[in-house]
């Protein structure tokens, strides 16, 4: 019996990293918008789940020292449903009409870290355990 809790904890440990990375965030494209950097990420649903809103806070430090926190969400939060159906992609956007620009070019972001993340599916609630990153991750930056 010990033997068989101990095989099943494994077999759950191992299963664990492959179920956790069923919504993939990466850095996505960058646009300028009255002068000021409005980057994207791009999020892919490889899981089983609509998706009905998801968040992820991003903190971008500037070649001048400064950082900006900002938020990119796939939907307005109390805007209309639009769901982010399995295997498809979608762009977590800045909405600046919620936040304040990052205020530099594109060329003067050097780092992309996530400082906080929400997801909700409609089906089973909360999906955050179900995203390749977590809160401290870098995103890798395009080549400047």
């Amino acid at each position: 019996m010990r033997s068989f809790a101990a095989g099943l904890g494994m077999a759950m440990a191992m299963a664990a990293p492959v179920w956790a990375r069923d919504i993939l965030v990466t850095y996505g494209p960058e646009e300028t918008v009255y002068g000021s950097c409005r980057p994207a990420l791009t999020l892919l649903n490889r899981s089983v789940n609509a998706l009905d809103y998801v968040q992820v806070d991003m903190r971008y430090s500037l070649r001048d020292g400064r950082t900006v926190e900002v938020e990119h969400k796939s939907r307005y939060r109390d805007g209309l449903d639009n769901p982010v159906a399995p295997g498809a992609t979608r762009l977590l956007s800045i909405h600046h009409d919620e936040t304040v620009p990052l205020g530099a070019p594109c060329r003067d972001i050097v780092a992309a870290q996530v400082i906080r993340l929400q997801c909700q599916t409609l089906a089973a609630g909360l999906c955050d355990a179900l995203m390749d990153i977590a809160p401290g991750d870098r995103l890798a930056l395009p080549r400047r």
